[in-house]
């Protein structure tokens, strides 16, 4: 699998939860850099400025957070983090339901957010995960030449595409505005 385009069917479920992710009070968290070395891919580069690529910060809000291993934290199982994390599940099994994609756990959810940066060099390669699974992005906004990258095939997505795709990955911050996008992973 490599990109997949699926359909979305716009819900009122999803307006809502869109409105919500994009309104002035919804709570995001700064993170220094786009990839956490928690459990990570073995593709990653700790030094992510060679090769065109860059580990830039951005703002996240998680609904359902991965599970991390690593020497000061360990929790080996998703945890809920965000008074939104029903929605946000109704969203992914809503859109999962209505393209017949056959899922029967959910590792992650979150939204995140990145503004235009000085040189828009690709975040790091990475999976978000270290055991197969699938991810779903949904552009919650238009991204702006921000295309996301799977094995080398680019996407330039628009506002409310969903796509759905496995493997390493990166994408690119947007040209202007803000790149706002869901995410969620499943198996």
């Amino acid at each position: 699998m490599t990109i997949e385009l699926i359909a979305n069917p716009k819900t009122a479920k999803y307006q809502q939860l869109k409105n919500t992710i994009l309104g002035q009070f919804f709570p995001w968290s700064w993170g220094e850099n786009t990839i956490t070395t928690d459990w990570q891919s073995p593709d990653y580069v700790d030094d992510s400025t060679l090769n065109g690529h860059e580990d830039f910060g951005f703002y996240s809000h998680g609904f359902l957070m991965r599970p991390v291993k690593n020497s000061d934290v360990t929790c080996c199982y998703p945890t809920e983090s965000s008074p939104f994390v029903k929605d946000a599940h109704d969203l992914v099994t809503e859109i999962l339901d209505f393209n017949n994609v056959k899922y029967d756990l959910i590792f992650r959810m979150a939204a995140n957010c990145v503004h235009p940066t000085e040189k828009r060099l690709a975040s790091p390669p990475h999976e978000d995960h270290p055991w197969p699974h699938t991810n779903l992005l949904i552009y919650l906004t238009d991204p702006f030449k921000g295309e996301t990258v799977v094995e080398e095939k680019k996407f330039f997505g628009k506002e409310d595409d969903a796509i759905l795709f496995q493997g390493v990955h990166y994408h690119r911050p947007p040209e202007k505005n803000r790149r706002i996008v869901f995410v969620a992973t499943f198996i």
